[in-house]
């Protein structure tokens, strides 16, 4: 329920005077170089990062770790992206976890 009362705000990760602990961002990419990008820019804004390197990992991971936000590249490998997140919407444990789709050229 503590998940639920947190503000997201993905200019600053740092965590506000009343959350307990940092935002939780799921990075999903096949991309290593994308994937250190991201979390290196993220965990230098105060947030806790994990990653996904294929759409099968992601609702894996996902499950266990219930992140805030979920950053998912639109050429993930084995699952494809529309796949992957329609499995975690059908999931009552990950249905609520807002999903910002990536694309990269």
């Amino acid at each position: 329920m503590e998940n639920l009362n947190k503000k997201i705000d993905m200019n600053e990760g740092r965590m506000a005077e009343n959350q307990t602990k940092p935002v939780e961002v799921l990075i999903a990419d096949d991309l290593i170089v994308n994937i250190y990008f991201i979390k290196h820019n993220l965990e230098n804004l105060g947030y806790k990062v994990d990653f996904a390197t294929n759409g099968d990992m992601l609702v894996e991971r996902a499950k266990i770790t219930l992140p805030d936000v979920i950053l998912l590249d639109a050429g993930i490998p084995v699952i494809a992206w529309n796949d992957a997140a329609a499995k975690l919407k059908e999931n009552e444990t990950t249905a609520a976890i807002p999903i910002i789709l990536m694309v990269d050229n």
